[in-house]
């Protein structure tokens, strides 16, 4: 349950909508609760589960998937693999900090990081490892590896020897491949390439860059310390945005799944999706999905409650599956328990899969045969509002403190809203409230 209470998503067609509304007549004889949906976006961020490693003070770096749709995470206490539906199938040690991994087309795992470059079987095997520093590592054509770190671009073969590197003046701190084609970003600058080695083009960067992708189209997608940047396939910038917060990571989500849903609701091409941190108080994950042109479709943001949450990294399936990890201040078991001390607390990997759901309006709009409308999003898949109010009789005055029991069948809350029918409203999860006026009102 702790993974639920920090989830909250909007969607945008031009304003923020309200995803749902928990409702309760604060009166001896009534205690209904019942939900409502307004206009809204037709794909929505569901969070489909979420998870921690739960060792001491254990940082995620990296996430990336295979091809059967597992994801594989790694950072400062080892490798751990995750089916699609987030059952832990292994884990396995790195013998040092891992800041980088890529998958391969037979599903096998190449980790970069102070210990050097390793890989792994899908079964978690160990392969072959090469000696030295790394910070990212990409597959490009034919399984090769391409790393990055202090020593520069390094190429391998699939059985790890080494190729010859490719030339970057200064030091390269991130690496994405697609199409034969691969992009490194570094110190000011963005440089592609050909698999031979060859340089296609070079630009500055918009700031320091941190993570880099390329979408179905050859677009080059930079995030940086200033914000994010689109290049077309040959380096010209097509547009420049700034991000909420400190940008971390980017991903391409493929246009084919989401066009069936939307039509010619936004511009064609893949979109794009960033997570980095936000400053509330403390750190937040925060993750944005932009349209083609890049304008914002969505948000979702997690607060673990107890302290810094910072996202490191993203990554999307070919089903469509989004995966962050990064670091979450969580309270250990058993820690605290029932409020008799405060809660012990240490940062563990935090790793979320979201997925996209259409609004069943959206699919009848675009003429989805009934079937595939009750496959698509079922009716009992629908948010269930249940929560209880310490007292329902309150005296003027007094505090009045709401638990939230609500529910999501096949996934978790991803918003809510409180009104207090008195002109009040709250975006907490479990919000207490105090009413100055006799009467009845409708929360």
């Amino acid at each position: 349950m702790e993974a639920q209470k920090g989830f909250k998503s909007v969607a945008r067609v031009g304003v923020v909508v309200l995803i749902a509304v928990l409702a309760l007549l604060l009166s001896p004889s009534s205690s209904s609760p019942t939900i409502a949906q307004e206009e809204a976006y037709p794909l929505i961020p569901l969070v489909m589960w979420a998870d921690g490693y739960h060792a001491v003070d254990d940082i995620a770096y990296g996430v990336a998937v295979d091809f059967q749709g597992n994801a594989i995470v790694v950072g400062t206490s080892g490798v751990i693999k995750y089916a699609p539906d987030g059952r832990k199938l292994w884990w396995t040690e790195y013998p040092g900090v891992a800041y980088g991994v890529a998958t391969d087309s037979l599903a096998d795992i190449v980790v970069a990081g102070t210990a050097g470059l390793v890989k792994f079987g899908s079964d978690g095997r160990r392969l072959w490892a090469v000696d030295g520093r790394f910070y990212k590592v990409a597959v490009a054509a034919g399984d090769r590896v391409v790393a990055v770190g202090p020593e520069g671009v390094m190429v391998f073969s699939p059985e790890g020897e080494k190729l010859e590197g490719l030339a970057y003046e200064g030091e390269p701190r991130g690496v994405a491949s697609s199409d034969g084609n691969i992009v490194v970003i570094g110190t000011g600058k963005i440089v592609k390439y050909d698999l031979s080695g060859r340089r296609l083009w070079e630009v500055p960067s918009w700031g320091e860059p941190r993570d880099v992708a390329i979408d179905s189209d050859g677009n080059v997608i930079v995030v940086g310390s200033k914000g994010i940047t689109k290049y077309s396939p040959t380096g010209t910038v097509e547009w420049r945005e700034l991000f909420l917060g400190e940008p971390q990571a980017v991903a391409t989500f493929p246009a084919e799944w989401q066009a069936r849903f939307q039509g010619e609701l936004f511009p064609p091409g893949d979109t794009i999706i960033v997570t980095g941190g936000y400053k509330n108080g403390d750190w937040d994950y925060r993750t944005v999905k932009y349209d083609s042109e890049g304008k914002e479709i969505w948000e979702s943001r997690y607060d673990g409650r107890y302290g810094d949450d910072i996202p490191y990294d993203i990554a999307v399936s070919m089903e469509g599956h989004i995966y962050i990890t990064g670091t979450s201040t969580l309270a250990k078991e058993g820690a605290g328990a029932g409020g008799e001390s405060p809660p012990v607390v240490d940062q563990d990997y935090y790793t979320i899969q979201y997925a996209e759901r259409p609004l069943p309006e959206a699919l009848e709009s675009r003429g989805i045969e009934p079937e595939e409308l009750e496959e698509a999003c079922p009716p009992e898949t629908l948010p269930i509002a249940e929560f209880e109010v310490s007292n329902p009789n309150p005296l003027t005055g007094e505090t009045v403190s709401f638990t939230n029991l609500s529910n999501d069948p096949d996934g978790y809350l991803i918003a809510w809203s409180w009104e207090f029918g008195d002109g009040a409203t709250s975006q907490e999860w479990e919000p207490e409230h105090r009413y100055e006026q006799g009467g009845s009102y409708t929360v």
